[in-house]
């Protein structure tokens, strides 16, 4: 499973360009580059570090209380550190959340913001961090320089986000003020470990001079490594809905195609049915019409059916064959059996237009049990009913009138 992990500045997604890092199922880097969302590869995850100016890092002390009351006691005690309402806020808490706590808050809209913009990408993040907590800490002072700032870090005491010119090669301004201000005196002792990318280290002497601080260098800065403790800055209403199916935003293009042809297909399906419905109403109206210009004393009830006994009643009163009668259905039956039949009647009996005819087994079961024969009946608007007797032959029950 590979995952794609982003790194969003301030400025996006209005400056689309970002730097990404595929990762395989151990965090092993298999490709890494910078580009627009569409320049992005795929993967089954999506992870966002966001820069450290959209964070702010924050420290205090939370009473014990329930798991469902914590988001209004933390909102309560941060109150007069926010420069916004608390509820305009995302506060995360990093650590155990007993006693002085660390706490992460970042503007609701901004991280609404980009999570719209990666959906609009068709990603849908996983996971979310900042640098301000992936940013190497530990003992002593850590900088930690990036393309577009530098982060400050105290173990957990301290985490805070600097201007920086990248192309200076000096420490960020605002870098000595800090120093003097952490623990007075005791900064002259204490040493900075600098991070910075690969190759690009300062000047370890000439930051020591201006600074007044033993400066040294430390590992390489690579913004794409985070510790598997990292605190997941989804929750809440923030939390992914769609967790372990990235797949799916992916092919919704695909998916919204397929749902609109379906939508088509339905409504041409239905338009097909509502036409052969009116072909069909038209049809037996003209049939009803039909029948009472020719028995306009006669109501009607089935068209077909009182047409074909009105002309079963015309030829009986000439002579001629009715349309159920033993002969009439013993010429249709003969007619769909065909040869198979020849020399195989044994009985045949006729009562009130049931044709009950008796067939020997040499006429073949499987021609007499096949639906092409109830087919070729029906054609000639004649039902059947069959019955096998004990000697292999079967027994046929005739009748004619199966249309309406």
């Amino acid at each position: 499973m590979t995952s794609l992990r982003i790194r969003i500045n301030e400025h996006w997604p209005q400056v689309a360009d970002a730097s990404w890092v595929l990762l395989d199922e151990r965090g092993g880097v298999l490709r890494e580059d910078s580009g627009e969302p569409g320049q992005w590869p795929p993967a089954d995850e999506c992870e966002i570090v966001l820069a450290a100016h959209q964070a702010t890092w924050l420290r205090t002390a939370l009473p014990r209380v329930s798991r469902a009351e914590r988001a209004r006691a933390l909102a309560y005690a941060l109150e007069d550190r926010l420069v916004r309402e608390p509820d305009s806020q995302h506060l995360t808490v990093l650590g155990q959340p007993v006693g002085e706590i660390a706490v992460l808050a970042i503007a609701r809209e901004r991280l609404k913001q980009v999570l719209a913009g990666l959906e609009a990408a068709g990603r849908v993040a996983s996971r979310a961090y900042c640098e301000l907590q992936t940013a190497p800490g530990g003992e002593g002072l850590h900088l930690t320089l990036s393309r577009d700032g530098a982060v400050l870090r105290s173990g957990d005491t301290l985490a805070l986000a600097l201007d920086r010119d990248p192309a200076a090669s000096m420490p960020p301004p605002m870098l000595a003020a800090l120093l003097e201000r952490l623990d007075g005196d005791q900064t002259a002792s204490r040493q900075l470990v600098v991070h910075a990318d690969a190759g690009q280290r300062p000047d370890a002497q000439a930051w020591t001079a201006q600074l007044g601080v033993e400066v040294t260098a430390g590992a390489d800065h690579r913004w794409h490594e985070i510790a598997s403790d990292a605190v997941n800055l989804l929750h809440g209403e923030f939390a992914p809905r769609r967790r372990g199916y990235p797949w799916l935003v992916r092919l919704r293009p695909a998916l919204a195609a397929a749902l609109l042809l379906l939508v088509a297909a339905v409504v041409v399906a239905t338009a097909q049915w509502g036409w052969q419905r009116h072909v069909l109403s038209a049809r037996n109206d003209d049939i009803a019409r039909l029948f009472t210009s020719a028995f306009p004393k006669m109501p009607v009830v089935d068209p077909s059916a009182q047409a074909r006994k009105q002309l079963d009643l015309a030829r009986a009163a000439v002579g001629q064959l009715r349309s159920d009668d033993a002969l009439a259905l013993m010429a249709d039956l003969s007619d769909t059996l065909g040869a198979s039949a020849a020399q195989s009647l044994r009985a045949v009996q006729y009562e009130e237009g049931h044709l009950e005819v008796s067939l020997a087994a040499s006429t073949g079961s499987s021609q007499l049990q096949s639906a092409a024969l109830d087919q070729g009946l029906e054609q000639r608007d004649i039902a059947v009913a069959r019955q096998a007797l004990a000697d292999g032959g079967v027994r046929l029950v005739l009748r004619r009138g199966v249309r309406r």
